[in-house]
């Protein structure tokens, strides 16, 4: 399911029931200028379980192995918005991936991930650097907000803590998103400032 939310409909919201749908979401709200933010959720049980098992059976190793099987399952980690991963549920291998392939990892407490081995080839793990990368970029920001919701949550009025920010601050995600994608040789010799 997909909905625009906010009062400028500049939130792309992407309840996932479909996995491999997610590339078409992706693109669409990558597209959509009025869109600034992408959230990736799920339903209260799980958010993501992972691959679809059921279609997976009629693989064979090597057509997935030497195929495309999982071609669309880092498209997330291109998109050029900030992607929020709103975690509502469990979320089980492959939904551990995705949520390691975003920038920002919302958990609500007591909720757990779990990554299991055996089925297929970790796409996420190779990913692990970049959120990792991103917090490097944000730790003064990160600092200053993790002390703010320690004194929230000693105060048991409130019942939701809301992070905001000015339009520039959140607009640079974008940018920081797009520079921890380059490599230095691709900055070096293509053209990663032109639009400078």
């Amino acid at each position: 399911m997909v909905n625009k939310k906010g009062v400028n409909q500049n939130l792309g919201l992407v309840q996932l029931n479909r996995p491999k749908a997610l590339n078409a979401l992706c693109d669409g709200f990558e597209e959509d200028s009025q869109v600034g933010v992408v959230v990736i959720t799920g339903s209260e049980k799980a958010i993501a379980a992972g691959s679809d098992i059921k279609e997976m059976q009629n693989w064979t190793f090597l057509a997935c192995y030497s195929g495309n099987f999982l071609s669309h399952w880092n498209r997330v980690s291109f998109v050029r918005k900030p992607v929020i991963f709103a975690m509502n549920g469990f979320a089980l291998r492959g939904g551990c991936e995705l949520a390691m392939m975003c920038d920002i990892i919302y958990v609500i407490l007591k909720l757990n991930f779990i990554l299991l081995k055996g089925v297929q080839q970790n796409v996420g793990l190779i990913q692990l650097n970049r959120p990792k990368a991103l917090n490097a970029l944000c730790d003064g920001l990160m600092t200053e907000i993790n002390k703010a919701l320690d004194t929230f949550e000693l105060d048991s009025q409130v019942g939701a803590v809301v992070i905001t920010g000015n339009e520039k601050a959140f607009a640079a995600g974008a940018d920081i998103k797009e520079m921890q994608n380059w490599t230095f040789p691709a900055c070096y010799s293509g053209n990663f400032l032109s639009h400078w």
